[in-house]
């Protein structure tokens, strides 16, 4: 089933965020701001979005305590940080705490689309996997004990086999 993904901007400049939703028209997503932390966590708490664009630097703290507490949560969100204040140290630690990529300001419409696009598609393909194991792999198979991908194979041969 396609759902159309639901994109969070944590940004507190909302000319940026204007222009950043500007750049994002050209795909199909659900576009939701927030201008500070609080907003964002409540915002997470309620919509669990599919992509987060996450600036570091916010009235009410650092980006980077709330990319922590959502990884430390067992987040499904993937994290895109947005930040002008980076360092290679920054970077390391937004990656090291599930951030998917990092772009540093300013950038232009064609780097934020490409990696929201890619940061889309690589979610859907992960969620395609997962489908297909949580329906293919199975721990035994009549009385067949095993969860390798060996033993997964030859279920498979089995099955085809059955009928």
């Amino acid at each position: 089933m396609h759902s159309i993904p639901k994109i969070l901007l944590v940004e507190d400049s909302p000319a940026l965020a204007a222009v950043y939703q500007e750049y994002l028209r050209k795909i199909e997503h659900s576009f939701f701001w927030a201008d500070s932390l609080a907003k964002a966590r409540e915002f997470y708490q309620k919509h669990t979005p599919d992509l987060i664009l996450l600036d570091l630097k916010l009235p009410d703290g650092d980006g980077l305590d709330l990319l922590h507490a959502w990884h430390a949560e067992g987040s499904d969100a993937s994290v895109v940080v947005i930040t002008a204040h980076s360092s290679v140290d920054v970077a390391i630690d937004a990656m090291r705490f599930g951030a998917v990529d990092f772009i540093e300001k300013p950038f232009d419409a064609k780097r934020l689309l490409v990696t929201v696009k890619n940061t889309l598609q690589q979610r859907s393909l992960k969620e395609q996997v997962d489908d297909y194991k949580e329906q293919y792999e199975r721990e035994d198979f009549y009385g067949f004990i095993g969860a390798s991908k060996a033993m997964q194979a030859v279920y498979c041969i089995l099955e085809a086999a059955a009928s």
